[in-house]
Parts: C-alpha cells; sequence; structure tokens
C-alpha cells in the first residue's frame, strides 16, 4: 500500500496554505503553465484569467491573461483565455487548499482564482 505525504501549514481556523503534495494527481497541484479563473461582480458576472508563470516554496507566480468574448445574447456570454497573452505584472500569491484538496488563490476581498476546467466560462455585463 502506497501512503502520500501531505505537508500543511494551518495560519487560522479558513485559511490552510498548501506546502507539499507527494500525490500523483495533478488535479489537486498548481503547475507552470496551469490556467486559473476568478469569476467576480454584483449585478453582472466578471470573468478573470490567470496563468502560472512560476513557483515558489509556499505559492505561486501568476500573470492575468486576456479572455477571446463570444456573446450569445444582450450584454452576456462566454469567454475562454487566450494563454500567453498577458495583461499586467507578475503577481506572487500562497496556494490555499480547500477541505477536499481543491488549490486555490485568494486575490482580492471579493475574489478567488481556481484551476481552470477547460470549458468556457459565462459572463455579463452592465453598460
Amino acid at each position: 500500500m502506497k501512503t502520500k505525504k501531505v505537508l500543511v501549514v494551518l495560519l487560522n481556523y479558513d485559511s490552510i496554505f498548501f506546502v507539499m503534495n507527494n500525490s500523483s494527481d495533478s488535479s489537486n497541484k498548481l503547475n507552470i503553465g496551469d490556467i486559473l479563473d476568478s469569476h467576480w461582480g454584483y449585478e453582472q458576472t466578471n470573468v478573470d484569467y490567470y496563468e502560472v508563470v512560476g513557483l515558489t516554496p509556499k505559492g505561486v507566480k501568476i500573470r492575468q491573461i486576456e479572455s477571446q468574448r463570444s456573446y450569445t445574447g444582450s450584454m452576456c456570454g462566454e469567454c475562454v483565455p487566450v494563454k500567453g497573452m498577458y495583461r499586467g505584472d507578475v503577481k506572487t500569491k500562497q496556494v490555499k487548499v480547500t477541505s477536499n484538496g481543491a488549490p486555490y488563490l485568494k486575490l482580492t476581498s471579493y475574489s478567488s482564482a481556481w484551476k481552470w476546467d477547460g470549458k468556457p466560462n459565462f459572463f455579463s455585463e452592465w453598460h
């Protein structure tokens, strides 16, 4: 029976930071080239995409990337990331994990980023 070692550091009651995981399951890891998506907004759904461009001992380096939008209705549609089309500077973020081991990044007080599942995301806008 093969065992896996997981080391986490508990920083407070709702924050667990991912440090090391020897599991062969790549769905619970972030690697260079992975795409993350973030959904946020009030009365609209904004979608931002990020690409992992580097790794640190406790986190990742990310850059926001452009998205390609297809409108399916009035002020709404679907979008997908455009890998390598960067916006802004590199940011370093600590990787957190959910209780089921899924990695995510806390970006702001109102948004987090999760590993993109490869499917188009719904967006809406208000102008």
